[in-house]
């Protein structure tokens, strides 16, 4: 499948913001768009129609954890839950489809963690279509933790060493198909587990701190295929 027509690039900002780091560029590629309807934080959220995706450019390595700690998190709503064997992805850092990078999808009306050629984690609570929902991944201390909207649902012993592919891709996976269609907002990566126990879930706009690998606030005007990620 050809990746698409690049719509919008950002820049790469080589002013470092107040943590210390540099702006990655994130590209909207097909239609993947700022919408001003339906968000959840902010004034935009990411519009995707199960052919869009954004790619974060990783080639520097920003966003590979290796052994350490992380988190990844975002708000998701989509317009339909897969079920059967069908799977949309919102999160791929994967290089081939057994590699060990992770990915995030929805199977079965539950979002999934699929790393090292299995799904690890499968949530223990359904998801809803057309309804917010704050998803996190964090690993601390070997173990590996799935939240949905702020509860744990489910855990994996994790002592992998993760690589990642170049470009990060939300919204596809690594092969460009089995997308998502729906919105996704305020979508935050760091190099920490930020949640430990249970809890609730941002509703403000989050800001960048020394912890802070990358973070999108889907934020512009209507239509706009700019993306950008907040550094300052």
């Amino acid at each position: 499948m050809l990746l698409g027509t690049m719509s919008a690039a950002m820049l790469h900002n080589s002013v470092a913001g107040a943590a210390g780091r540099d702006a990655l560029t994130v590209t909207a590629y097909n239609d993947a768009q700022v919408d001003t309807t339906t968000v959840k934080i902010g004034t935009g959220s990411l519009a995707i129609d199960g052919t869009d995706y954004l790619s974060i450019d990783n080639s520097g390595g920003e966003i590979t954890f290796g052994t350490d700690d992380f988190t990844i998190e975002f708000y998701i709503r989509a317009n339909a839950l897969p079920g059967g064997s069908d799977y949309d992805f919102i999160y791929d850092s994967r290089i081939t489809g057994t590699g060990v990078q992770i990915s995030l999808c929805m199977n079965a009306n539950k979002m999934k963690l699929y790393t090292a050629g299995a799904f690890r984690i499968s949530s223990s609570t359904n998801m809803s279509a057309n309804t917010w929902h704050h998803i996190a991944l964090t690993r601390t201390g070997g173990t590996t933790t799935l939240w949905q909207d702020g509860s744990s649902v489910g855990t994996y012993t994790d002592s992998n060493t993760y690589t990642s592919r170049s470009d990060v891709k939300v919204g596809l996976n690594f092969n460009n198909v089995n997308g998502t269609a729906g919105r996704v907002d305020e979508m935050r990566i760091s190099s920490i587990a930020r949640y430990t126990s249970s809890f609730t879930p941002y509703t403000s706009a989050l800001t960048n701190d020394d912890d802070t690998l990358m973070l999108l606030h889907m934020d512009g005007t209507s239509g706009s295929t700019t993306f950008e990620d907040d550094n300052s």
